[in-house]
Order: C-alpha cells, then structure tokens, then sequence
C-alpha cells in the first residue's frame, strides 16, 4: 500500500507542476492573441478614417470636427480656464 499511495503522490506532484508552467505560457498567448485582434481593429479604424478624409476633400468639403471649448473659445463669449480670462 505504501508504494502505490507515494506513486500517486508523485504524480499528482508531476501533474501539478506542468500546470503550473503551462500557465503563463497559455496567459501570453492568450494576450498576444487580444493584442493582435485590438491591432487589426485599429488599424481598420485609421483606414476608415482616411477613406472618409479622401471622400470628403474629393467633395470639396473639409472634414472639421469642434471640441466644446473650442466651439466656446470661437463663439466670441468670454471663457475662464486655468485662471485667465480669454476674450
């Protein structure tokens, strides 16, 4: 009985030491495989952007986009930032 409950022992030992290497090696590929779909899609996303920027400069149109301070800072209303007045 004594050298049949040391061999499961031991490879319940060996089982659980694979599986902790195999661990990391699964999380990097796991993340390599994320970063690589977060690339494409963002890659896309430029390539998108570009297309709409080339239609729009074909159409004569020149595409503009206003951030809420910017469209306060042109609108000719005083704005308090950072402690100064801009007029």
């Amino acid at each position: 009985m004594g050298k049949k409950i040391k061999r499961i022992f031991v490879s319940i030992c060996i089982v659980t030491g694979i599986a902790l290497l195999a661990v990391p090696f699964y999380y990097h590929f796991h993340g390599q495989n994320e970063t690589d779909k977060l690339i494409e899609q963002f890659e896309k996303t430029l390539e998108d952007n570009e297309d709409e920027t080339e239609e729009s400069k074909e159409e004569g149109k020149e595409q503009t986009s206003f951030s809420q301070e910017d469209a306060t800072l042109l609108s000719g209303e005083d704005v308090i930032c950072c402690g100064q007045a801009f007029l």
